[in-house]
């Protein structure tokens, strides 16, 4: 019997910030935060959706010129861990954490040591300050989305006239509609306008590129960053509260702006750096995931690295799709 689609494991890819054109996928959030990627049950999937979207487009007023017209990451994809050099995160796996999201990190990182990678210690002290700049950018940055219209304003470009129009009637005469967190969020931003009047904002986006520095650095001496995507297992699917307090509460401990579910993910976002989760685990049928983080355009290095280490396991067993030609049950990683 196959896992409950809950319980299986997807491999998803955020590439390098512009590779893909956001373009007709709408804003709505930060738009030097919100990145689009592709996710699939295995690495080649992966990459034939990246080659196949990936490249400069005219109509995303968010991509520079140095991104590249096609990029091609399939023909290289076999060619191993050998040589890479991996480094582990000291960041990534600070308190609180799973010490099953440790201990099956540590393992898929083994996995790719006697594949023939090399794996050292490393610290980006930056990692673990990205919070408060991506809540400051997060929040203004949607509450100017929703001022200004769903596209935002001031680039040159196409604007859908039609579907701005129509998202924000939604967002100004149906504001009852949005999500209790989306509702919070709006007033915390509001909040943070009238005391700081865009300083707040102005300084979260001014320090972005010392953080994009630190993680070059750090790539110059590795070839790749490791560490845990969550520092938990996925969560169950809680029902939904009916009583109106508990629904914003509830909504405040999954708001993705906030949750500690997302420290070793914003970082990434911030800076722009290509990052991609695989699966290598579950705790209890839930599963958890690897993430590795590359240099600027070398998002083919990533899927190359996750596809060694896909040949490498049990595949089936890491993400919970029943084997095909055999009547044998899934079993569980460890």
């Amino acid at each position: 019997m196959r896992l409950p689609a809950a319980h299986c494991g997807l491999v998803g890819l955020k590439p390098t910030f512009g590779l893909v054109s956001h373009f007709g996928a709408g804003f709505g959030a930060e738009m030097t935060v919100d990145h689009i990627g592709p996710m699939a049950r295995r690495v080649e999937d992966v990459a034939a959706a990246l080659q196949a979207v990936a490249g400069y487009d005219e109509l995303d007023p968010r991509q520079r010129r140095e991104v590249p017209e096609s990029i091609d990451v399939l023909s290289g994809l076999e060619g191993g861990v050998k040589g890479l050099k991996i480094g582990l995160l000291r960041e990534g796996f600070a308190e609180p954490i799973q010490p099953e999201v440790v201990e099956a990190n540590l393992e898929a990182v083994r996995v790719l040591e006697r594949a023939g990678a090399e794996v050292v210690w490393i610290s980006v002290p930056e990692h673990a300050q990205t919070d408060g700049v991506y809540q400051t950018l997060s929040l203004e940055g949607s509450m100017a989305l929703f001022d200004s219209g769903f596209f935002g304003s001031g680039y040159k470009g196409y604007y859908p006239q039609s579907t701005i129009t129509a998202v924000g009637r939604l967002w100004h005469d149906r504001t009852d509609l949005l999500p209790a967190r989306g509702k919070l969020n709006l007033i915390a931003a509001e909040f943070v306008r009238q005391t700081y009047q865009g300083g707040a904002y102005a300084k979260a986006q001014n320090a972005r590129a010392g953080f994009i520095a630190a993680f070059d650095r750090a790539l110059e001496s590795v070839d790749l960053l490791a560490m845990p995507t969550t520092p938990t297992v996925a969560p169950e699917v809680q029902p939904v509260a009916t009583e109106p307090r508990q629904l914003i509460e509830d909504n405040l401990s999954r708001n993705w702006i906030v949750t500690r579910m997302a420290y070793n993910t914003k970082p990434t976002n911030y800076t722009g750096h290509p990052a991609l989760a695989v699966p290598c685990g579950k705790v209890g049928g839930l599963p958890t995931s690897l993430q590795l983080v590359g240099r600027i355009f070398e998002d083919g290095l990533l899927l190359r690295a996750a596809y060694a280490f896909q040949q490498t396991v049990d595949w089936d067993a890491y993400t919970g799709v029943e084997p095909l030609n055999t009547e044998a049950p899934v079993g569980a990683v460890r």
